[in-house]
């Protein structure tokens, strides 16, 4: 059979912009008589080397041969476990893909996806009131803070219990939950520390 149309592979995950797990890549392939090998690599960016799949690790030079592997599963539908993989904090990671078919036609254009990978938690702080609070009580503020991908929003709960239960159930609810309840933020405004507000509305306070 004559071919001479390249095939195709695509990434299916990791998808988004950061990250806090990658147990596995995935993707898909597709030629139209015979897909027969898809190859994948993946670049650290900030340690500027490839990974090894022999060592589970980021050591080889990305112009080696070697820093591209196969993929495991089926070329249709290929995965590749990275379980063992140690991700760095803060590093952008590249991962590409690309199949070749049965009439050893290479993949035109490299398929790519990047990710950067983010454990470390966001921390928020309530700075009005300080301590005690009124029941005129028209508003709670406060600052949020995240060293790598940025809150994405941030959501209170208020307890008439010192937190051991009479939770606020919703915005004019009553403090009746048992299990916590959390309520987004009325505002929320990205700075150097974001900044948030919680309008209270009709919630009854009492001492």
């Amino acid at each position: 059979t004559y071919d001479d149309i390249p095939p195709t592979t695509a990434i299916t995950a990791p998808v988004g912009a950061y990250k806090n797990s990658v147990t596995s890549l995935n993707g898909t392939g597709n030629d139209n008589v015979l897909l027969q090998t898809v190859n994948l690599n993946v670049e650290d960016i900030e340690l500027a080397q490839c990974f090894n799949y022999l060592t589970n690790s980021f050591t080889l030079s990305c112009s080696n041969p070697s820093s591209w592997f196969g993929a495991q599963g089926s070329t249709s539908a290929w995965s590749y476990n990275t379980s063992a993989v140690v991700w760095h904090q803060d590093h952008q990671y590249v991962l590409l893909s690309s199949g070749t078919d049965q009439a050893q036609n290479p993949q035109t254009a490299i398929s790519s996806t990047s990710f950067v990978y983010d454990v470390l938690a966001p921390t928020a702080t309530v700075t009005v009131p300080n301590t005690y609070l009124n029941p005129g009580q028209s508003t709670f503020v406060g600052t949020s803070t995240d060293a790598t991908s940025g809150v994405g929003s941030v959501q209170f709960a208020l307890s008439s219990g010192a937190g051991l239960g009479n939770w606020l159930t919703a915005v004019g609810g009553t403090f009746t939950s048992v299990p916590v309840v959390f309520i987004a933020t009325t505002s929320y405004a990205i700075g150097n520390p974001d900044n948030w507000t919680w309008a209270p509305d009709t919630a009854t306070f009492t001492d």
